[in-house]
């Protein structure tokens, strides 16, 4: 996961949603709107694309991909916070 490079922040701050990011994973695949939650730095998560499921009143998110190794997704969700982090101290 060396090649993994996160670019495009774009802050919403709505909720605890604090922006979306993309991902490119080094082998020729992007991942867009990658999700930054949480209410402080100590509970930040990232999650994979989801899309908006709405029926009777009810919203419910559902991830677009999966990644069958979960390690993985770990290493990608690291260097995403990590990246934020760095936003956040240049500012």
């Amino acid at each position: 996961m060396e090649d993994v490079k996160v670019f495009n922040f774009k802050a919403v701050g709505k909720g605890v949603l604090v922006g979306t990011v993309s991902v490119d994973l080094g082998n020729g695949i992007s991942l867009h709107e990658c999700k930054i939650v949480g209410k402080d730095d100590a509970e930040l998560r990232a999650s994979v694309p989801q899309r908006l499921q709405r029926s009777k009143g009810n919203s419910t998110y559902h991830d677009m991909i999966e990644f069958t190794d979960k390690s993985v997704w770990d290493r990608i969700e690291a260097q995403i916070l990590s990246h934020y982090r760095g936003l956040d101290t240049a500012s």
